[in-house]
């Protein structure tokens, strides 16, 4: 039996204004809409709001039972986080005192000593959602950990994923990083080059901030297909720097939004 062909039963139908985005334009207005969940919670249907009574026949459901949104609501695709540290969840919205590294030094480090209690961890991963993002949760001290490993050579994590699956970097997050990378890789012309250099740099790489990033780099940022997550709410809270999110889309290099969380005041955020 095809099981993509087996009916579903229609568990929630909402009624107003529906928004979302598609290859053609980057913002579609549905006003008037019906919008149909599955008890599966996909989307069973999306049709106009003066169609009610032939879509409700049609999908078996009752039209009194049709949530109405407010003229003030509307719905939307649901997004997706493209930076977060699961091992900081715990003290997310907290401690946002201090630049980057004493920050890590006072706050992150220690909370993260607290893993080798397997209960403290398993209560603090149940609260993340899960995801098919492979992030980096050492942070900044992952900074060039990653193409340390291989000074001469490719690090070939990213050959290991599968088609929906990214691999989560940071890259010129504060100042003081183009200077260290600068002196640990000398030979390489710029930050983004030392990745580039060790094949880290690829359709399947999502590199965090980029505060301090060139025209040069977002150049080779294009070429390559990497994505860049941009995380405001982390930037601003502890006085890293703030991405040109204009000059980043100028060089048409895909572009999402994180939270950094903890280094975010919230815990979810969105991605365009």
């Amino acid at each position: 039996m095809d099981v993509s062909k087996v009916p579903t039963t229609v568990a929630r139908v909402f009624r107003g204004t529906c928004v979302h985005s598609t290859e053609q334009e980057a913002l579609v207005i549905l006003e008037d809409a019906l919008l149909g969940v599955d008890s599966n919670g996909k989307i069973s249907f999306v049709e106009k709001g003066q169609e009610l009574e032939n879509v409700s026949s049609k999908f078996g459901f009752n039209s009194l039972d049709v949530t109405q949104l407010t003229p003030h609501e509307f719905l939307m695709p649901g997004l997706v986080d493209t930076h977060i540290h699961a091992a900081q969840y715990s003290f997310a919205g907290t401690a946002l005192d201090l630049p980057l590294r004493e920050w890590l030094k006072t706050y992150t480090y220690p909370v993260e000593s607290q893993y080798q209690d397997l209960k403290f961890a398993r209560m603090v991963y149940t609260q993340v959602v899960k995801r098919t993002l492979r992030n980096d949760d050492f942070g900044q001290r992952a900074l060039v950990g990653k193409v340390c490993m291989d000074r001469n050579g490719a690090y070939e994590d990213y050959k290991e994923l599968g088609p929906q699956e990214s691999v989560d970097y940071t890259i010129r997050e504060i100042k003081d990083d183009v200077k260290l990378v600068k002196e640990l890789f000398p030979d390489s012309e710029t930050y983004t080059d030392v990745y580039d250099k060790h094949n880290l740099l690829t359709d399947k790489t999502i590199m965090a901030h980029g505060c301090y990033l060139s025209d040069e780099e977002l150049d080779l940022f294009h070429r390559t297909g990497a994505s860049l997550a941009h995380c405001p709410n982390s930037n601003i809270s502890l006085c890293s720097g703030m991405l040109d999110v204009r000059k980043v889309l100028s060089h048409k290099v895909k572009l999402g939004l994180g939270t950094d969380v903890a280094g975010g005041t919230l815990p979810r955020c969105w991605m365009r």
